[in-house]
């Protein structure tokens, strides 16, 4: 790695992380507008990937930042975006006919698990000065709500299989 990235990059990986919360939340505001595209919900989704890609652009320019420190301005306007598109998800779920068998979806397991990964450990970067923490207790926390999230992805994953080909059976009768 030394002959591709500069000394710099090598000393520190918090722009590793930087650029995979980048992503990420991309990834997840796509994800919540694609799931409520016919909603009206979907615009108030668009305003915030635009606010939230100003925010990614800021950050990028001032890339000194991102090498020195996980609080960005877009890690803040990810978790706020992403929870308010979560909130968007839910509301559209308690409107429909599907909060009879919501937990059997894929899309509800995917939200349990990125809801919970991120109200859990965006206080943790917030509060790591007052608070006095260890590097230990971010390495235990950020773990644990890491198996929980992927811990909800693969039970959703399961659990919507075979809820969808029980549906294919019972559709067959």
């Amino acid at each position: 790695m030394a002959y591709i990235l500069p000394e710099e990059l090598i000393a520190s990986s918090i722009w590793v992380g930087s650029m995979f919360s980048i992503v990420s939340y991309y990834v997840y505001l796509w994800y919540y507008r694609s799931i409520l595209r016919h909603s009206r919900s979907a615009g108030a989704i668009d305003l915030c990937i635009a606010i939230y890609s100003a925010l990614v652009i800021h950050s990028l320019l001032n890339y000194q930042d991102l090498m020195v420190s996980w609080l960005q301005s877009h890690m803040f306007a990810g978790v706020a975006f992403t929870v308010v598109a979560i909130c968007f998800y839910f509301m559209t779920i308690l409107k429909s006919d599907k909060i009879l068998s919501f937990y059997r979806t894929l899309p509800f397991w995917l939200t349990i698990g990125i809801l919970f990964f991120n109200l859990v450990t965006m206080p943790i970067f917030i509060f790591a000065k007052q608070l006095s923490f260890s590097a230990s207790i971010y390495v235990y926390i950020l773990v644990l709500s890491n198996y929980v999230m992927y811990g909800c992805f693969v039970i959703g994953f399961i659990v919507s299989v075979k809820y969808s080909s029980h549906e294919e059976k019972l559709q067959h009768f």
